[in-house]
């Protein structure tokens, strides 16, 4: 990574930060944006600082997960191929054409997450980090918050099985083995 550093161009000259965004393929509508292609280039330490960056902007550290959100769905697989190379796993989970988010929450991947790639978050993602990461080791290994993300078609298969059984969410739970709340919200319902 370099930082730059230039003079504001004389009139009716063309802002070299500006030709250097523009040569990078990095002007694009948000749904059509993608990591350059450079980044897949990266070492490891640039490529957490680049990841621990791109985090700190559209990315969100929750109380059982992290996640970064783009109108890109080729972004988005971007990030989760990223992530990969890192030995992080995730899920990608699309709301729309427009609404995507990459998701990390199982147990060793937001500690793998924490330990490379947290040193480069910013602010208060940062904090909000280290108090995930205390979370996520309290729990036993193989114990955690892994999202089972299924295609809405099979979700709306589930939801309806469940409203003809007349189970309650936690009932329903019980019967397979998950907590009521993480069905239904694994469901994205």
């Amino acid at each position: 990574m370099v930082t730059l550093a230039t003079l504001a161009p004389r009139p009716g000259a063309q802002d070299p930060v500006k030709r250097l965004v523009v040569e990078a393929g990095m002007v694009a509508k948000a749904e059509e944006k993608r990591v350059p292609e450079e980044v897949f280039r990266y070492r490891r330490e640039a490529l957490a600082l680049f990841l621990g960056r791109l985090f700190s902007t559209d990315g969100s550290v929750e109380k059982k997960r992290i996640s970064y959100s783009s109108a890109s769905l080729g972004l988005a697989q971007d990030v989760a191929h990223l992530l990969l190379r890192l030995g992080i796993t995730s899920q990608l989970r699309s709301r729309g054409p427009r609404a995507h988010e990459v998701l990390i929450s199982g147990r060793e991947d937001i500690l793998r997450f924490a330990e490379l790639i947290g040193p480069y978050l910013l602010g208060a993602k940062r904090e909000r980090l280290a108090a995930l990461e205390a979370e996520a080791r309290r729990r036993l290994p193989g114990q955690g918050w892994h999202l089972r993300l299924v295609p809405p078609a099979v979700a709306y298969r589930i939801s309806e099985a469940k409203r003809r059984s007349g189970l309650s969410w936690s009932e329903a739970g019980r019967r397979v083995a998950v907590a009521g709340s993480c069905l239904s919200s694994g469901l994205n319902l």
